[in-house]
């Protein structure tokens, strides 16, 4: 009995001052290790849907609360992550150790889905694309907000909406080049460019990508590439020459910017459309 009380003040003085996990049903999961007992951080509630030609399957479900968990783990000054499912298709994501609201509804929110796809009917204001009787020009603000302006159609205003940009100028039925799976998880990076000062994001793909980007380069040169992100444009540059190895993208980014794209794409993309529906500061 003796030893029995003394194991068990052992336990209770290791589980006061220590880091333990917690996994009950019903309540959600908690990853990452919490020491003592857990106070501050934000709160986001997030509902999902179903991509167009998926589901809100079981498998599905349990892929959407993976994502969470590892963004949640990217997010700087996170002492833990707690995922909890409500109803069918709300999540209620705790990240402790952090107030910023603002990371929290951008990590949370976005799908995450990275897209390459060739502009072929498009040149720039220089004029500096192969494709001289374009139909398209293309324009990019301070804000790096992309605007197209339809040669054909003198007067017409620009094409700036995302979803009329993917389906006027890229081609409502154009598949990408290359996508986020095909990336190496965990592998891209932020950089910073010593020549510009600019902020990059440097991006690993698979060797089988790796191979396709470079044959695709190698047969557009002088053309140009957009690569969107939720099918926002990041970047739209002309190829120069054949790319070999791994891109960069050179965007518009602030380090924290490119932080989370970098957080985006080395968790994964979310096997479901999230939607914030609220965030706040948890006391």
């Amino acid at each position: 009995m003796y030893m029995r009380v003394r194991w068990l003040a052992r336990l209770l003085l290791f589980l006061s001052a220590g880091s333990f996990v917690v996994s009950v049903a019903g309540c959600g999961r908690m990853y990452q290790l919490i020491t003592g007992r857990p106070r501050g951080g934000v709160r986001v509630v997030v509902q999902v849907k179903p991509l167009p030609g998926g589901s809100l399957d079981a498998a599905t479900l349990n892929a959407v609360e993976t994502v969470f968990e590892r963004r949640g783990k990217m997010i700087s000054g996170a002492s833990y992550v707690r995922v909890t499912r409500r109803g069918r298709d709300t999540f209620v994501v705790d990240v402790g150790g952090t107030k910023n609201l603002r990371r929290a509804r951008n990590v949370f929110g976005a799908t995450g889905s990275l897209e390459f796809y060739h502009l072929k009917t498009v040149n720039d204001v220089a004029a500096r694309g192969r494709n001289k009787f374009a139909g398209w020009i293309m324009s990019v603000s301070d804000d790096n907000d992309y605007s197209f302006t339809d040669t054909r159609k003198p007067g017409s205003p620009p094409v700036t909406d995302p979803a009329e940009i993917k389906k006027l100028v890229i081609g409502e039925n154009t598949q990408p080049i290359l996508t986020g799976r095909d990336l190496v998880p965990g592998k891209n990076t932020v950089q910073h460019s010593g020549q510009s000062a600019s902020v990059l994001v440097a991006l690993t793909f698979t060797p089988q990508a790796q191979s396709r980007f470079a044959e695709f380069t190698r047969r557009n040169v002088h053309e140009f590439l957009a690569v969107t992100l939720d099918g926002r444009i990041l970047t739209a540059p002309r190829i120069n020459e054949a790319i070999p190895g791994n891109p960069v993208i050179e965007g518009k980014f602030t380090v924290d910017e490119a932080q989370e794209l970098v957080d985006l794409l080395n968790t994964g993309e979310m096997p479901a459309a999230p939607k914030v529906v609220s965030a706040r500061v948890l006391p």
